[in-house]
């Protein structure tokens, strides 16, 4: 956004500003934004003015009451009303938001700033027919989001989208990002890239970066401690992790697969409906599909990276003593 031009970031909140300058400064000082409960109130908003801070204030930070008619205001379907009454804020929407809101939203509606409609027909084509391997290199999507989506095909309309990711306990958030990431095909490599290109400037905190990510990975999964104690250490110590970025696992093939194996052969790695991962390859016209063999640790260790959202896994048929075996490749 700053990069953008925004100058100004305006949110609703339950507490007033001074409240979440005080909540956010434990988080400020630590220069870390992942710990906060997910049920303390007003996280989001305290996250932002907090991760605002660490880039040095660059935006101005307002803060409105947070308004309700009948419980929880859906922003989604304040949206959907602008837009289906030809970008013109009705009284009813108009009820429910903020006199400072109000103003921005004709503002920017004059200015014409408004981004235009999704390609429903893009996001329909890609959640009813992409594999479940195609789905997993999506940005934002993990193994058992992937299997809602197969789970629950055939889409055909908005609201079925928004279910599915329910389904999966994807919040508004992460549902609006998932769905962006599925129709402009945004990849976990481009992710990563983007990412590591701000880490070079100074914009991520450390504790935030891709090498944290796969370095509290690795040090959790080979821990002999429950995973939460594991997680709990490793973000309050300062602890070196070198953590492993290529591993090797075997394969389950009958005979007849076997002879379809070749050295440098690419494959997808994805989750399958047993949860257990799993690599789609296509070998002479023909599709193999198989569980990989792995030890535990790193079973787990490699489940975490799948699931991040956002760092990509390669994946490349290689000999072995006997037979084959699939080299994977993390974050590369």
């Amino acid at each position: 956004m700053i990069e953008d031009g925004v100058t100004d970031y305006i949110t609703a909140a339950t507490i007033p500003l001074d409240e979440i300058k005080k909540k956010a400064s434990k988080y400020i000082k630590q220069r870390n934004f992942l710990g906060m409960p997910r049920d303390y109130p007003n996280r989001n908003e305290i996250r932002w003015y907090g991760f605002n801070e660490f880039l040095g204030g660059k935006r101005n930070y307002h803060v409105v009451k947070e308004v309700s008619s009948n419980g929880k205001v859906s922003g989604r379907l304040i949206r959907q009303s602008i837009i289906e009454n030809d970008l013109k804020i009705t009284d009813e929407v108009a009820e429910l938001l903020p006199d400072s809101t109000i103003s921005i939203l004709q503002k920017e509606i004059r200015r014409k700033a408004v981004p235009g409609e999704r390609n429903y027909e893009n996001i329909f084509k890609r959640m009813n027919t992409y594999s479940r391997g195609k789905l997993e290199k999506i940005a934002y999507l993990n193994g058992p989001t992937i299997n809602e989506i197969i789970k629950h095909r055939v889409y055909r309309d908005e609201e079925s989208l928004w279910a599915v990711f329910r389904r999966a306990n994807y919040g508004p958030v992460m549902t609006r990002l998932a769905i962006s990431a599925i129709e402009c095909e945004v990849t976990k490599e481009e992710v990563k890239n983007l990412i590591t290109e701000y880490e070079t400037k100074g914009a991520i905190p450390k504790v935030q970066t891709i090498d944290n990510v796969i370095n509290r990975a690795w040090y959790v999964s080979q821990s002999d401690l429950e995973s939460s104690q594991a997680n709990e250490i490793f973000r309050n110590e300062d602890i070196e992790v070198n953590a492993e970025k290529t591993l090797y696992a075997g394969l389950n093939l009958t005979k007849f697969e076997t002879k379809l194996m070749k050295e440098g052969l690419t494959g997808d790695l994805y989750i399958d409906k047993n949860n257990k991962i799993s690599i789609e390859l296509r070998s002479e016209g023909k599709k193999i599909k198989t569980n990989l063999r792995l030890p535990a640790n790193e079973v787990t260790y490699l489940r975490y990276i799948m699931d991040s959202n956002f760092i990509p896994v390669n994946a490349e048929i290689v000999k072995a003593k006997k037979g084959f075996k699939v080299k994977i490749v993390i974050a590369s």
